[in-house]
């Protein structure tokens, strides 16, 4: 569903910038 999707996106968003931090 396109929830999901979004949930996924800010997850995957949060994981790179996480990602970059450490």
């Amino acid at each position: 569903s396109l929830i999901d999707y979004n949930f996924n996106q800010t997850r995957v968003g949060v994981g790179v910038m996480l990602n970059d931090l450490f």
